[in-house]
């Protein structure tokens, strides 16, 4: 099975105004032939799974076999009592986590924006609308999540980005420009 993601970095730069909102279409032959390619899954397959999906330009799909994905996450993991230690410090920032969300029936990885961590419990708001179709789902709607189901952290300051390990995976898909952009943002 493939997933879709809205990825950090990607989300980062909407949310600094680099990216339309407004541009859905269906993938491109190449964005298909790309994730076959990487899948090893016939091109009609990835063409089936991804039928109702409108895509933005700030979206980026991977498989979830995808090996970097598999070790941005493990980052996010073993690095997550940093986010955590500065957030309860209530050190300055965005604090955001990225979570996998049932979306009509298909899983879509999606960034919370975090109000609170009561225990092992994240509190905050959806960042992002979901990209499938159909949606239960806004953006800025309430969602609580397990601190076991967190694939990415990521603390916005005015300097830059904190965390974000699959917004840096995701630059390897990025056009130049864009990946440079985002790794000047990085702080750690």
């Amino acid at each position: 099975m493939l997933i879709r993601t809205a990825l950090a970095a990607v989300t980062l730069l909407a949310t600094l105004g680099a990216c339309s909102e407004n541009a859905a279409s269906h993938l491109s032959e190449a964005e298909y032939q790309r994730l076959a390619d990487e899948s090893g899954h016939p091109i009609e397959d990835v063409k089936r799974e991804f039928a109702d999906y409108k895509t933005t330009e700030n979206t980026i799909l991977l498989h979830k076999e995808d090996e970097g994905l598999k070790a941005a996450r493990a980052e996010a993991q073993r690095t997550l009592p940093k986010f955590l230690q500065k957030l309860r410090a209530k050190a300055p920032g965005t604090y955001s986590i990225k979570f996998p969300l049932r979306v009509s029936g298909k899983v879509e990885h999606i960034w919370l924006q975090v109000d609170r961590v009561n225990g092992a419990i994240f509190h905050g708001r959806l960042a992002n609308k979901p990209v499938g179709a159909g949606s239960e789902y806004r953006m800025g709607q309430s969602m609580q999540v397990a601190k076991h189901n967190v694939e990415d952290w990521m603390i916005r300051v005015p300097e830059g980005i904190y965390g974000g390990y699959t917004a840096r995976h995701a630059a390897t898909k990025m056009p130049p420009a864009e990946r440079a952009e985002l790794e000047r943002m990085l702080l750690d």
